[in-house]
């Protein structure tokens, strides 16, 4: 029992065997930063509740390269940029929505594709602002250039749909691998897209 009193709350992390504390283990910490000693009970805080799948599983799609969620937990998105378009009959890459449904299981919805001359690996990244825009990569597209899309899911219906194409601003032609990662404010107003071989977002 003494090799499991710390000094501190903090010093639990530095033990040897932190990785290994089960649910239910105890530590005794001297101080608890106001003078007095306290007991610490390990949580499993984390449940594997449910899990995101293809409806129908298709292989070397890379589903699951990226995965946003909306800030109410009733929308998720996941990337697959390696996916078949059936739209062009090429690989462009894709977007799998989900919408929660009855008893919190998420359903899978139409994907979404971006149609953009020349796509390639959309889905590579993808973000979630508040719960009604989202952003998704395509770094590779126009011989790495790349895309960015501004996803809007309906207040109305919930289904999703490709709202607007976005292209690096000043429109510079070289690889710039625009959209490699994407992130949206939670307030929905502002939109940052990496482009790592520019050195830019």
């Amino acid at each position: 029992l003494d090799s499991m009193r710390v000094a501190q709350a903090s010093d639990v992390s530095t033990l040897s065997y932190a990785n290994d504390l089960v649910p239910g283990a105890l530590a005794w910490v001297d101080d608890n930063g106001s003078g007095l000693w306290e007991v610490l009970e390990k949580q499993d805080v984390f449940i594997d509740s449910y899990s995101l799948i293809q409806h129908t599983p298709v292989e070397n799609t890379s589903y699951g390269t990226s995965i946003a969620q909306s800030y109410d937990n009733l929308s998720a998105l996941v990337g697959a940029p390696s996916s078949f378009n059936d739209i062009t009959s090429t690989v462009t890459g894709a977007i799998y929505p989900y919408l929660r449904g009855p008893a919190g299981v998420y359903i899978e919805d139409t994907m979404l594709y971006l149609t953009a001359p020349e796509t390639l690996g959309f889905g590579n990244a993808v973000g979630f602002g508040y719960q009604t825009w989202a952003v998704a990569g395509a770094s590779l597209s126009a011989a790495g250039v790349g895309y960015a899309s501004v996803i809007l899911q309906s207040p109305s219906t919930g289904r999703f749909q490709n709202s607007q194409l976005l292209v690096a601003p000043d429109y510079d032609t070289s690889a710039g691998s625009f959209g490699t990662s994407v992130a949206i404010s939670k307030d929905e107003r502002i939109i940052y897209v990496g482009a790592p071989a520019e050195d830019a977002v």
